[in-house]
């Protein structure tokens, strides 16, 4: 009888084995596709942001920057559904790493809101924010906590009438974090609420017209919540009556914590510049826009022509692509930080690719930065002037 028992416990154990290789089997394609997805859709957005920037500071009439206003937007929802894809990818994978520090959260939500307020204005909606008097410190990847309200933001934005209401607001008892969204948009279905947040999840109800997006961003933020030890919950009165999505997140113990400062604004300087980027279209839009502000900048398109330009040019910064031909990008920094030329200057990567892999790989070559296309430039040259000023 035991040894029965045993048989069919090892029997048992190899079916669920093979089954979980199967799943493993069958995920990893769908892990591929949504990455190389992700990839090839910020390829053409990364030279698009640039171009407009670079309009940006040479129009005067109001008509074109309010055309300008409209291409902006379009670009910054179509690179926050880049980073869905990508961050699903990921959690197909089951792989996601965190950088974690001791910072206050207030800061976040203000980056967070300065992201999404352009989308809320363009609706003419009404924004509420309540945020805490006191520093409120959490133990969290800045970035990821960025993305988790914004898309909180961009889901009640996107789920809300022109001239309609949003509120964030942002308080702490008991040792927990709790941010809550709210919005007076048309509400979700009760039989919906238990699967709001799973993958390609839609929520429009009947005689409510369907809103865009892949049904991926609530899943992606639930996970990133979980993983940060936290928790997020939805509530809906029905339909007309809204819904309030609220996170829980653990605060640090000692509320004393020292907080990190974010960059600083410094007086432009000039620079040279080196851009090495196959990307034609990318490289000079984005050397026209260096240009514009007082440096001086030249462009390569491979690895090898790169570390030519670099012994002769002597750039104070290089932005490197990171899929390069001829040589990967993390070749490329290694070369880069070995010459006497460029050992001590700044590199920055500048990648279509989000995954952790190959951040740590260019890190581990040498890189200072790692940036995801489509990138702000304007970040981009605070990243600089804070870097280069300082030495």
């Amino acid at each position: 009888m035991g040894g029965g028992s045993r048989k069919r416990y090892g029997a048992d154990r190899r079916t669920r084995d093979r089954r979980l290789t199967d799943i493993a089997a069958q995920e990893k394609p769908k892990a591929e596709f949504l990455s190389t997805l992700a990839y090839e859709l910020r390829l053409p957005l990364a030279p698009l942001r640039n171009a407009t920037e670079v309009l940006r500071l040479i129009c005067t009439d109001p008509l074109q920057n309010h055309a300008l206003s409209i291409a902006d937007r379009q670009i910054s929802q179509l690179s926050r559904l880049a980073d869905d894809l990508s961050q699903a990818a990921t959690l197909t994978r089951r792989v996601i790493t965190l950088e974690t520090q001791s910072i206050d959260l207030s800061m976040l939500a203000n980056q967070a809101l300065e992201n999404v307020r352009p989308l809320i204005d363009a609706r003419k909606q009404h924004l509420y924010v309540v945020l805490p008097s006191n520093p409120v410190i959490l133990e969290c990847d800045p970035a990821r906590l960025v993305q988790i309200l914004e898309a909180l933001l961009d889901n009640a934005t996107r789920h809300t009438s022109s001239g309609g209401n949003i509120s964030l607001s942002i308080a702490s008892t008991d040792g927990l974090l709790k941010i809550a969204v709210n919005d007076d948009g048309p509400g979700i279905a009760p039989e919906l609420l238990p699967f709001i947040f799973n993958f390609f999840a839609r929520t429009a109800l009947p005689g409510h017209p369907p809103v865009g997006g892949l049904g991926i961003g609530l899943a992606v933020i639930r996970n990133l919540v979980e993983i940060h030890r936290g928790s997020i919950h939805a509530e809906s009165g029905g339909a007309g009556r809204g819904s309030t999505f609220t996170v829980r997140l653990p605060l640090l113990a000692d509320a004393e914590t020292e907080t990190n400062t974010p960059l600083t604004q410094v007086t432009p300087s000039q620079y040279r510049i080196l851009v090495i980027d196959d990307n034609v279209d990318l490289a000079e839009s984005l050397a026209v826009w260096l240009r514009l502000r007082g440096n001086t900048v030249r462009t390569e398109h491979d690895g090898l022509s790169g570390l030519i330009a670099a012994r002769e040019f002597h750039p104070d910064v290089v932005l490197l692509d990171v899929e390069l031909p001829g040589a990967h990008g993390s070749v490329v920094a290694e070369q880069l930080r070995r010459s006497s030329e460029t050992a001590h200057g700044l590199l920055i990567a500048m990648s279509g690719r989000s995954d952790e892999d190959t951040r740590q790989r260019l890190i581990a070559a040498g890189v200072d930065h790692y940036l995801v296309k489509p990138v702000e430039l304007a970040y981009v040259i605070t990243i600089i002037e804070n870097s280069l000023s300082s030495k």
